[in-house]
């Protein structure tokens, strides 16, 4: 069983959850990190057979690179294949962006952000809700996009791209 002790009340652990292989990431949607601006944190967990039990390996955020200095909701929607970790962030309140997706990839047995993946017509006008859902199958991307539903109801759109291979991570 893998449990986690270390979350408050409202934390909302658990809110989305992805399994590959012997790696599984956990959303704590509503963790405080250290950056005022952002909420949310993503777990991962490696099955460890010599102890029978899943151990924790990393605490990911979204870190100081929130430029925009505009609330955000860190792990909305998770997507893991391999050494490969998706994570969607939207913005709480304002909304001068649609959301971007984190990309990680694990080198050496730590996580690593890799890049940002954007949402290009968002400077088109569309100011959607980029992110969710959001899957990763052979290095194929597919990510959802709901329009605002007050200023273009029943609107959206789905993006699909190939990530770039890396032939460093292990």
């Amino acid at each position: 069983m893998l449990t986690i002790r270390d979350v408050s009340p409202g934390d909302y652990l658990g809110a989305e959850i992805v399994i590959d292989s012997c790696t599984v990431a956990v959303t704590s949607l509503f963790d405080r990190t250290t950056y005022r601006t952002s909420i949310g944190t993503v777990r991962l967990f490696q099955w460890n057979d010599g102890v029978s039990s899943w151990v924790p390996t990393s605490i990911l955020d979204v870190g100081a690179e929130n430029a925009l200095g505009e609330p955000d909701q860190y792990g909305e929607c998770l997507a893991l294949e391999g050494n490969t970790l998706l994570v969607a962030t939207f913005p709480l309140g304002l909304k001068s962006y649609s959301g971007v997706i984190h990309h990680y990839e694990r080198y050496g047995g730590q996580w690593q952000k890799r890049g940002l993946v954007l949402n290009e017509s968002f400077l088109d006008g569309d100011n959607g809700n980029f992110g969710c859902p959001l899957d990763l199958k052979k290095g194929r991307v597919v990510i959802g996009h709901s329009e605002n539903e007050v200023v273009q109801p029943l609107l959206g759109s789905v993006s699909v791209f190939e990530l770039c291979p890396s032939k460093e991570n292990v």
